[in-house]
């Protein structure tokens, strides 16, 4: 699993030697997962640079294991926001599907 973690204030990855791993570990993107329940819809970008599609498949996976009903839908070609047509339309389609 690839996951995001935010820049930390001392700006150290967390793999670093003597990085800040309990902050790092609180901005993790799947740390309270358990917790959540309710039902999920993902809309990510396949070339995403703001959001990584992996952290997205990620917790479309995680959810699916916990057993929380979830929908990951991915456009390809396109990054944060869809911008082309087609992938609007589909988004907006599935978000009247979905609600």
């Amino acid at each position: 699993m690839v996951y995001f973690f935010p820049v930390c204030f001392c700006c150290l990855s967390p793999w670093q030697k003597d990085a800040p791993t309990d902050v790092c570990w609180e901005h993790f993107p799947l740390k309270d997962i358990a917790n959540v329940k309710t039902p999920t819809l993902i809309l990510v970008g396949g070339n995403d640079e703001w959001v990584p599609p992996q952290q997205s498949i990620d917790l479309y996976r995680a959810l699916k294991s916990d057993g929380v009903p979830n929908r990951l839908c991915v456009a390809t070609r396109t990054g944060h926001g869809w911008q082309e047509l087609r992938h609007r339309l589909f988004q907006m389609n599935i978000e009247m599907e979905w609600f």
